[in-house]
């Protein structure tokens, strides 16, 4: 599937992938660039804590629940205080 132009583009959904395994993400994130989502990738709590703070219109979180810094449940709770 070609990715689509860039006005087609902005119109898609956001993802933002949360996992510590950087070629994991990497990996999501050309699979899902293929079917033409947006991507946003964080490696541990705070980085995805600050996407959640910063890009209000994210439709989907991937989310590794044992991250390096600090659990997913935390990231999980930040997430669940958004409407």
């Amino acid at each position: 599937m070609p990715a689509p132009a860039f006005g087609e583009a902005v119109g898609q959904p956001l993802v933002l992938v949360v996992d510590d395994d950087a070629d994991l993400c990497a990996n999501l994130r050309d699979l899902l660039r293929e079917h033409g989502y947006r991507v946003c990738l964080a490696h541990d709590a705070r980085s995805a804590v600050e996407h959640l703070h910063s890009i209000l219109e994210l439709k989907v979180i991937l989310l590794d629940m044992k991250l390096p810094d600090g659990e997913g449940a935390e990231v999980s709770r930040e997430v669940q205080q958004f409407p």
